[in-house]
């Protein structure tokens, strides 16, 4: 049986993370995370990072999810995924949108990614 999809809102260096747990598929996860991005774009982030730690699966409506909060973020926006499981790295790889995304796999390559963007915007 599917986990619920849950999105919980959270900091980290000041820069907006979301994190998504259980299971991104057709659903809650697509409105709920749509709309989460949407919220942050309308305050002003360019940048928000999706700690997937706890996510168990993730099928094409949930990789159209990430799309879609990547594209809402507009052209100078950044989406970090942090802790992407490895089927979701090769399905983006497959889907050739890897590219859009930047993909870490610990807190100390985020928090080295975060601390050039602040240093980006002085």
């Amino acid at each position: 049986m599917p986990s619920p999809f849950r999105l919980t809102n959270a900091t980290v260096d000041d820069v907006p993370m979301l994190k998504l747990s259980g299971d991104m598929g057709f659903g809650e996860s697509v409105s709920s995370l749509h709309d989460a991005a949407d919220q942050l774009r309308a305050t002003g982030h360019t940048l928000i990072v999706l700690d997937l730690t706890d996510v168990e699966t993730v099928d094409s409506t949930g990789i159209s999810a990430l799309l879609d909060a990547r594209h809402i973020l507009g052209v100078s926006g950044r989406v970090v995924l942090l802790r992407a499981p490895i089927r979701l790295r090769t399905s983006l790889d497959i889907a050739r949108v890897a590219g859009l995304f930047e993909l870490l796999d610990d807190e100390h390559g985020l928090r080295r990614t975060l601390a050039r963007s602040h240093g980006d915007r002085k």
